[in-house]
């Protein structure tokens, strides 16, 4: 894995003011929430979804930023993993305890004990919007779609108004990072192809919101009352086998049940301990590192590592993920120290993000189908979402998508509305080209 020199540690560095200054250069430090994750066969940047990207962005910001004297430096927060103790850097910045999330730290900025800057995805920022933002609508625009209503159809004008508002015009937003479709996870049996069925299979599925929500609208539109039971799982502790001695089964499952997000916890962790029956958890090449870091051999390499003791709990593997049709990644300043920047910092600044997304768009493309090669080589049954169920859910979609943003509307957060109604009214003036585009094999 390459490693910017970047997140290494600096002992001169410090944060009085603004900025930090050491006889070359003014460092800038980035928080970041997640660690990169060194691991065998990790892309450029780290195995982390989130943590990589950012470190891809540092890294190519820095390229451009050394002639202009100044330095962006990763940070992250919380307990560094052992596996990342020689790449990031000790975590002299964290979430200050005053503030709720990053987004607020980062607009209080650093004169105030908050943040001179940091990297995180919109739903963190604590605005309804972010649900829509990080991962756009259900069967809703394509990764290279989306890029272009942000970068050209108004879309990050938008994002830049809505969080003016929700933050005093103190902070900035540039994006960094886009990946591709997620999968759409990995089940204990084939999908069954009537909805009434699948509503009724007795499963406690991993699955993010808002698809959790709209594939229970579904459900009940079939006829069918599902549950979601949040961070819990099968079984009280999450961290042990379920059932076993001292943990017993918590839930009576009988029919389809979502939860199972426990923080820290990756989900085949839990499905290796039988405390989920299914899960979802970003692109298949993700999938494979996490599963390795899940066993223990984030020192194997992919062509030669045994996955099966996972996959064997849950072989059904699904794609076309209608409900994560990409993830998008965002760097965020305090406007104070943006401003205290040069015009040349600040064009390097946003040219790298436009760069970075370029490659963690294209080469998360690239690598997903070896990643689907191991899978099957570790047996996976690779499958794509029947029909007769994409058709009730994406009926599902748009009403529960409107009452979402209804109700928060009612509560005096109007941005979830107003980023629904331009993202869709962006892909129906465009709908035409963007299923011609859409070629057939």
């Amino acid at each position: 894995m390459h490693l910017s020199k970047s997140v290494f540690f600096s002992a001169s560095f410090i944060l009085p003011v603004l900025l930090s200054h050491t006889a070359n250069a003014d460092q800038l430090p980035i928080q970041v929430q997640f660690p990169p994750l060194a691991m065998e066969d990790a892309p450029r940047g780290g195995a982390h979804p989130i943590g990589g990207p950012a470190n891809v962005f540092i890294d190519n910001a820095n390229e451009l930023l050394g002639a202009l004297d100044l330095e962006l430096i990763y940070h992250v927060s919380g307990k560094t993993p052992e596996s990342d103790r020689g790449t990031v850097q000790p975590s002299l910045v964290s979430i200050p305890e005053n503030f709720s999330n990053l987004y607020e730290a980062v607009a209080a900025g650093p004169n105030a004990d908050g943040l001179a800057a940091a990297i995180s995805v919109p739903i963190s920022s604590g605005l309804e919007s972010g649900q829509l933002l990080v991962a756009g609508l259900p069967f809703g625009l394509h990764p290279s779609e989306f890029a272009s209503w942000l970068i050209s159809g108004g879309g990050l004008e938008l994002e830049q108004d809505i969080y003016n508002e929700a933050f005093d015009n103190n902070l900035v937003v540039v994006p960094i990072a886009l990946t591709p479709g997620q999968e759409a996870g990995f089940f204990p049996e084939p999908l069954p192809t009537s909805m009434t069925e699948m509503c009724q299979q007795p499963w406690l599925a991993r699955w993010p919101a808002p698809a959790s929500a709209i594939w229970q609208q579904a459900c009940q539109t079939a006829g069918v009352e599902t549950t979601n039971i949040g961070a819990e799982t099968l079984c009280a502790d999450p961290t042990a086998a379920c059932p076993s001695e001292g943990n017993p089964v918590k839930h009576d499952i009988n029919a389809l049940t979502f939860g199972g997000f426990q923080p820290g916890r990756l989900p085949q962790q839990l499905r290796q301990l039988d405390q989920v029956d299914a899960y979802e958890l970003n692109l298949p090449y993700t999938g494979v590192l996490m599963m390795k870091r899940a066993l223990g051999l984030e020192s194997e390499s992919n062509d030669t590592v045994d996955l099966s003791p996972i996959i064997e709990k849950a072989p059904y593997f699904y794609l076309n993920a209608w409900h994560q049709s990409f993830s998008y990644i965002e760097l965020l300043v305090n406007r104070q120290v943006w401003d205290s920047l040069s015009e040349a910092q600040r064009v390097a600044i946003r040219t790298s993000g436009q760069a970075s997304i370029l490659e963690t768009l294209s080469s998360g493309l690239e690598a997903q189908g070896k990643a689907i090669e191991i899978l099957k080589r570790n047996g996976a049954e690779v499958n794509e979402w029947p029909d007769e169920l994409l058709k009730p859910l994406e009926e599902a979609t748009m009403p529960y998508l409107e009452s979402r943003a209804e109700a928060n509307s009612a509560e005096g957060d109007d941005s979830y509305r107003r980023v629904l109604d331009h993202m869709r009214s962006y892909q129906e003036d465009r709908q035409t080209y963007f299923d011609a585009a859409d070629a057939p094999r």
